[in-house]
């Protein structure tokens, strides 16, 4: 199983290359201040999460932040748009599809996998967000095996802000307890991280706090970030 899996994001990877070298010819990479009657948007990746359709940990987080993030972007007069980063592109995505989580069978799941993989690749050469100075992405869901760096590039020269969440550092800390190679994604992850992320909001001070030190570890200037916290809840009710 998985050498299966290592050979779909292999392909996953060859497809998303292509894909970002054809959406760079005509994408506007000049930042740009956003219009009098636009709304400044907080972009939340949801990319793992809709394209695998699954509710067990960082997803069920994803979607119980998305629900309680509604309220407050629509009081704040902000757009809240749950995105795909797909071929140097963010893909707005159906709210409801992200909240509501449906159960299926294993075929029909993996069905709806394909079907929401292949529909995402072709939507990225159509009309996708416009981005301005000052939105804000906010990298929520799990994306350490994805190539989402092109489509953060995008986000970076239109001149939004790019803010990573960071839930721990056991596969660094301990890799024991992970699965084979986890730690060294991870540490390319955070490498690749430094020139698109302009902060590190972490679920708890502690988290917070380790993510500093491994950095420092690293040799990154830290000073050049901005790092916070949040107190991450629990809900273990099922929709």
């Amino acid at each position: 199983m998985k050498q299966i899996k290592n050979s779909l994001r292999a392909v996953d990877k060859i497809f998303a290359s292509v894909g970002s070298w054809v959406t760079s010819k005509t994408t506007d990479y000049t930042t740009e201040k956003r219009p009098d009657n636009s709304r400044q948007k907080l972009l939340v990746d949801c990319t793992y999460l809709y394209s695998t359709n699954i509710n067990t940990g960082i997803q069920r987080v994803v979607r119980n932040i998305i629900r309680n993030l509604e309220p407050y972007t629509a009081k704040k007069n902000i757009e809240l748009c749950p995105v795909a980063l797909i071929n140097g592109t963010l893909i707005k995505l159906d709210t409801a599809q992200i909240i509501l989580f449906q159960k299926q069978t294993t075929w029909h799941a993996l069905a709806t996998r394909i079907k929401r993989k292949i529909q995402l690749y072709f939507r990225s050469f159509m009309p996708t967000e416009k981005l301005y100075q000052g939105d804000i992405v906010l990298m929520l869901d799990s994306s350490w095996y994805l190539p989402v760096w092109s489509s953060l590039h995008y986000a970076k020269t239109r001149g939004a802000k790019i803010i990573a969440v960071t839930y721990d550092l056991i596969p660094i800390s301990h890799p024991q307890f992970c699965d084979d190679r986890l730690q060294e994604v991870f540490d390319r992850w955070y490498r690749d991280s430094l020139p698109y992320f302009d902060g590190y909001l972490s679920i708890s001070k502690s988290v917070m706090y380790d993510l500093k030190a491994y950095l420092k570890n690293q040799n990154v200037p830290i000073y050049r970030y901005q790092f916070d916290s949040f107190q991450l809840g629990s809900n273990f009710k099922q929709e």
